[in-house]
């Protein structure tokens, strides 16, 4: 009796654990794609693009009239005013080498491309991840400096802390496979463990109650959201793999049960037989 408590206590006991080990393999897995490819970064210039283009103060100007403009001022000195292209009404010095001959949209482009890179290359006065990007949200995330920090922080501690789950994750099994009387309740209770620890990421989140206001909230949110996309993503995978341990384990039970039954069936023939 105590034994048996004491079983179905441990069986709880590694279910807990290996709901927190399913679910910390799929967010430091999910970390270290995110941070360490360059998509996050690429979707980040995309959305800074869009909001600049949303934002900036550039009316519709005639080509020819524009760069009749350009001509005149670059003949006086090297370089031009572009009014009001990032962050309100800020205007943008520009090399007249750069946007000579240059329409009014090549010129737009020329503008975002250089602020882009501007941020890019930014050095932010701020000591770790959490801290800039606090102050500085998806312009910081965009830097060269986020990616040596992110690679110092996060990406080679979380590659440590994802082997730790799978090594967790493996001794778990292990002893459960000693645990459980019959294979199917092995698959079955695995099977809802790592479906229910999958199912947590597809919680709906809504990332622009959480993040505060700036000219850069929009990116903030778009980096969030990305990175529950790709955690998504795999847990795609342990959802997949988990029904599969549920069929496989009610297969089981089913053989076992008929088994069973057709057992029942030869002793109480033997037991007429025998009377």
């Amino acid at each position: 009796m105590i034994m048996g408590a004491v079983k179905k206590g441990m069986i709880v006991f590694l279910s807990l654990v290996l709901i927190l080990s399913i679910t910390g393999l799929i967010f430091s897995k999910s970390v270290v794609n995110v941070l360490s490819g360059d998509e996050l970064t690429n979707k980040l210039v995309d959305q800074a693009v869009a909001e600049e283009e949303k934002k900036q103060n550039f009316t519709s100007v005639d080509d020819s009239t524009f760069m009749m403009s350009v001509n005149y001022s670059c003949a006086q000195k090297s370089s031009v005013e572009i009014p009001g292209i990032m962050n309100g009404n800020k205007p943008m010095t520009v090399e007249c080498s750069k946007i000579i001959g240059k329409t009014y949209s090549e010129t737009k482009e020329i503008c975002l491309a250089e602020i882009l890179d501007d941020m890019k290359n930014s050095t932010y006065d701020c000591k770790s991840f959490f801290e800039c990007f606090s102050k500085y949200d998806g312009q910081y995330m965009i830097s060269s400096q986020a990616k040596e920090d992110i690679n110092r922080e996060f990406v080679s501690p979380t590659n440590t802390t994802f082997w730790t789950f799978i090594i967790i994750f493996i001794i778990v099994i292990a002893i459960e496979l000693f645990l459980f009387e019959n294979y199917s309740n092995f698959f079955i209770i695995n099977g809802i463990i790592g479906f229910l620890s999958s199912l947590i990421f597809f919680i709906p989140i809504d990332f622009t109650k959480y993040i505060k206001e700036s000219d850069f909230k929009d990116m903030a949110v778009e980096s969030c959201v990305y990175t529950l996309s790709v955690m998504r993503h795999n847990a795609l995978y342990i959802l997949l793999g988990s029904v599969v341990f549920l069929i496989v384990g009610i297969v089981l039970a089913i053989r076992k049960f008929s088994s069973s039954k057709n057992n029942n069936r030869l002793s109480s023939r033997k037991v007429k037989r025998d009377n």
